[in-house]
């Protein structure tokens, strides 16, 4: 089953969500490298990697996804929300990254 993996972007860091779990990485070229190489085989079903623009702090990231030639999409945070809703997750709680889900 295809999969589309959403970043959220910090300044210092990412964090990932795949497959029902969060990743917390360095928003380096060289955390996204040990970690994409450490879950390459999880990996190999991501049909899109999903994140928000954040004043430039998205660029570490933009460029290792074309480097690794992986489908990368910068999505506006209201079309991600509407998205969302049309799948049925009317809110999300988030007191920690861990903790976050749809009710």
């Amino acid at each position: 089953m295809k999969s589309i993996v959403g970043i959220d972007v910090a300044k210092h860091e990412l964090v990932i969500y795949v497959n029902e779990k969060f990743y917390t990485i360095a928003n380096t070229d060289k955390a996204l490298t040990r970690w994409y190489l450490k879950h390459n085989d999880m990996l190999s079903q991501v049909e899109l990697y999903a994140y928000e623009p954040t004043g430039g702090y998205e660029k570490i990231l933009a460029g290792f996804l074309h480097k690794q030639a992986l489908p990368g999409s910068m999505c506006h945070a209201n079309h991600v929300r509407a998205f969302a809703i049309a799948m049925g997750c009317l809110l999300y709680t988030s007191d920690a990254a861990d903790d976050m889900q749809c009710v």
